[in-house]
């Protein structure tokens, strides 16, 4: 058995299992998955208690351990990715303890100013961002996942994944000159590539930035123009509350068999009255930042570029 820390921002927690979880990190990452944790392999630490403890047994099972879990299943019948998926479920309640959570985002920094893009699946917000790097000198912060939370009253963007996901269909679309990533397909919308910032000239970001603007956005490309929408609005603090209960509630995290394909066991939520009070504070203010662009990707990036540069983002003070 071996001994791995498991970190998310300035969380972390011990697992116990028999898997090489480091390798299983660095062979998943950029190729068939994402993780916004980080794993290392460590001694066991002082007066730190075992958070997922692995068990490679024919028992089946995912009970409550402590704060944490054991898990009795197979190695050879658990999902790749599975004990990450598990921890990230932990370190969500961790990190929400101080405010922090994990959202279905993509983050840019132009500057000193975080951009904090968000959209459906399939809105643009990877396009988005790969253009305000290679195109306006932007600097990845976070891709598909970040962690973003309130830090002296002001938000921050504090990490995020760094692989970008491509979709065949969004490249077709508004990135025609990276289509030379894919090879032929019969269905453009569920084919993906994952591609490295380094490999299309993008500068990454490890630090925690502030969120200076918020962009709901939907690139539209048979638009002449850029439309401005309201984000004042019950839609908007709604979208934001689902994205941002998604992984403290384990919707987003799926912890399964490889085999069935079916859960190893029930997932408890997290979520608190606090988590839920820290949460509200973090839409109200992500919603007075904000606002919502719809138009070809070309304009939609000038008109974030054009806010940054003349110092029209948003404070709370300004709601």
């Amino acid at each position: 058995m071996s001994l791995y820390l498991v970190r998310l921002h300035t969380e972390s927690i011990l697992v116990q299992t028999s898997l090489d979880l480091v390798r299983e990190h660095e062979v998943l990452e950029g190729r068939d998955a994402t993780f916004i944790v980080e794993v290392e392999r460590v001694e066991r630490e002082f007066g730190k208690t075992i958070g997922i403890m692995h068990e490679d047994a024919n028992e089946r099972t995912l009970q409550p351990l402590g704060d944490g879990f054991r898990l009795a299943w197979p190695t050879n019948d658990l999902a790749p990715g599975a004990l990450l998926y598990l921890a990230h479920a932990l370190l969500e309640r961790k990190i929400a303890q101080k405010g922090y959570f994990s959202l279905h985002s993509a983050c840019v920094e132009l500057g000193s100013v975080g951009i904090l893009l968000l959209g459906a699946s399939g809105a643009g917000k990877t396009s988005t961002a790969i253009s305000l790097c290679r195109q306006h000198g932007g600097r990845l912060i976070g891709n598909d996942l970040t962690v973003v939370g309130l830090d002296s009253g002001r938000p921050h963007c504090v990490a995020g994944t760094k692989s970008i996901l491509l979709r065949e269909a969004s490249v077709q679309e508004t990135l025609p000159d990276l289509a030379y990533v894919f090879g032929s397909s019969v269905d453009p919308w569920r084919t993906k590539v994952f591609v490295s910032p380094a490999s299309l000239g993008i500068e990454v970001v490890g630090c925690s930035t502030e969120i200076g603007l918020v962009v709901f956005l939907h690139i539209d490309q048979s638009r002449t123009d850029v439309h401005i929408g309201e984000t004042n609005n019950l839609a908007s603090r709604l979208f934001l509350h689902e994205q941002l209960a998604r992984y403290i509630r384990g919707t987003a995290l799926f912890v399964s068999a490889r085999t069935s394909l079916r859960p190893v066991g029930f997932m408890p939520s997290f979520d608190t009255p606090d988590s839920l009070s820290r949460r509200t504070l973090l839409v109200e203010d992500l919603v007075s930042r904000s606002t919502y662009l719809t138009g070809p990707i070309d304009q939609i990036c000038n008109t974030i570029l054009d806010r940054v540069k003349g110092k029209q983002i948003f404070s709370a003070t300004q709601a």
